[in-house]
């Protein structure tokens, strides 16, 4: 889930099919979306949002939508969701509480949706759930305990503080506070950045190739087949699947399936990268100065450029050409990218 900050707008780049974000169903460059919404997730069917008047009321767009709809009332205090193909679920870290909507269809019409909540299998009363995260078959969360669930069963539990997951189509990160990383799901294209590549590994494990490094990894994301870390120096490293270059490196660099993680050049000392996301097979970075940098899959136009040509390295948005504003945080969807910005200083004349 991203949320954005007041006096902030909002910019979308890619696919838009239902038109639930803009009015357009391909946004060939970054389109204005909206200067209200708070926090925001999105799919390829469904636009979940959030705006500043009620940061905790929360409504949905899309497929089958004729118009906005509230999902969850402000009462039940709401502060992340994620959807899971038709389901949106919410979490309140106030109330320590999950819910689901389910949206029922009846072909390309909305017909209802059915409310609960989801009870988890906690070790104890004074457990917290901190983070959740979905792909299109499952709902995963972590917890204050050390607990990683693929709800509502408990997965994995052992003494660390995980921070942070992410989640791609198949596969997962972990982040504990100490910056190191655990990977578990499908590693058939690297993803999970082992030594050696394995099918499938259900149990979390530590990725060691970081515990070398001489700084530490303070987030992690996760394209369809790819995984991102970023570390507190500003380096990207990226491993996975690279058949489109969505780790920044063409093919005739690197192999199409990268399991160890490789570092992108990109950025510097005074201008490094300070965030990373992935998309199904794009990925973005943003560099402290709010220069924006996108590589991979375009077909859908979600690099931004105004052309839908793969990049096989970083490529700038013309910010100057685009009149963006200030880029301050970016947001990728499966083909999709959200840009939130803080809107150039207006130049006022003083007589």
């Amino acid at each position: 889930m991203t949320r954005s900050m007041t006096n902030s707008v909002l910019f979308y780049c890619g696919v838009d099919e239902f038109c639930s974000i803009t009015s357009e169903k391909l946004c060939k460059i970054p389109v204005k979306v909206d200067d209200e919404i708070a926090f925001l997730e999105s799919s390829l069917d469904l636009f979940i949002f959030s705006k500043y008047s009620s940061e905790q009321k929360w409504f949905a767009k899309g497929f089958g939508l004729e118009h906005p709809i509230e999902i969850f009332p402000e009462s039940l205090q709401i502060n992340q969701v994620k959807i899971c193909q038709s389901t949106v679920y919410g979490l309140s870290t106030f109330q320590n509480k999950l819910y689901q909507a389910i949206f029922k269809f009846n072909e390309d019409k909305c017909i209802g949706r059915e409310f609960s909540e989801i009870t988890v299998p906690f070790p104890s009363a004074t457990s917290r759930l901190r983070k959740i995260s979905a792909n299109d078959d499952s709902l995963f969360a972590i917890d204050d305990k050390g607990g990683i669930y693929k709800l509502p069963d408990l997965l994995f539990r052992c003494e660390l503080n995980f921070t942070k997951l992410a989640c791609g189509f198949d596969h997962n990160l972990v982040l504990t506070d100490t910056g190191a990383v655990y990977s578990f799901g499908n590693g058939s294209r690297g993803q999970l950045g082992h030594p050696s590549i394995v099918l499938r590994c259900d149990k979390p494990t530590r990725i060691e190739f970081f515990d070398d490094l001489p700084c530490i990894v303070t987030d992690i994301s996760c394209g369809g087949w790819h995984s991102l870390a970023l570390t507190s120096d500003g380096d990207l490293y990226c491993f996975g699947w690279n058949l489109s270059s969505q780790l920044g490196h063409s093919t005739d660099q690197l192999s199409s399936v990268v399991k160890d993680p490789y570092p992108l050049d990109l950025g510097s000392h005074d201008n490094p990268i300070i965030q990373a996301c992935a998309g199904a097979r794009h990925s973005f970075a943003l560099l402290k100065k709010g220069d924006i940098y996108g590589w991979g899959w375009n077909k859908y136009y979600q690099l931004g450029t105004g052309d839908n040509e793969d990049r096989s390295s970083p490529t700038a948005i013309p910010q100057d050409k685009l009149n963006f504003g200030n880029p301050y945080k970016i947001s990728s969807s499966r083909w999709g990218t959200f840009i939130f910005c803080h809107p150039k200083p207006t130049n006022l004349l003083t007589i």
